[in-house]
């Protein structure tokens, strides 16, 4: 029994060191809209600050190991641009076929990156 309880706490011991040794810091990456908008204060800036003041109302660490916040900008999902050619009825051989990709626009290249949704105030 004691050669037990000599283990364990030797395992304790260098759990702990091992811990300790760990100078790595938890990451949460907030992904969030970081452009000036209507719902900035919820989701972008607002949400990411936020997230911050939360982490500083616990300590700022976990386990002894700091936790940073991170903010992500690109959670924007562009696909590629299709030009298509509706098929008349008359050629319709398939019935989910009815239509003709003319051209594929990479995704980049339909929207390049930095350009402003002519929607959005």
């Amino acid at each position: 029994m004691t050669r037990l309880a000599i283990a364990l706490l030797a395992i304790c011991a260098l759990t702990r060191i091992a811990h300790a040794a760990d100078p790595l810091p938890v990451r949460i990456t907030v992904i969030a809209d970081l452009d000036d908008g209507i719902y900035n204060a919820r989701s972008g800036r607002g949400g990411v600050d936020a997230t911050r003041m939360a982490v500083a109302d616990f300590g700022g660490a976990v386990l002894g190991r700091p936790v940073v916040i991170d903010a992500l900008n690109d959670h924007k999902m562009i696909h590629d641009l299709y030009v298509v050619q509706v098929l008349p009825s008359a050629q319709l051989t398939d019935p989910h076929g009815w239509y003709r990709v003319l051209q594929t626009v990479p995704a980049k290249t339909a929207f390049p990156a930095g350009t402003q949704c002519r929607m959005s105030p």
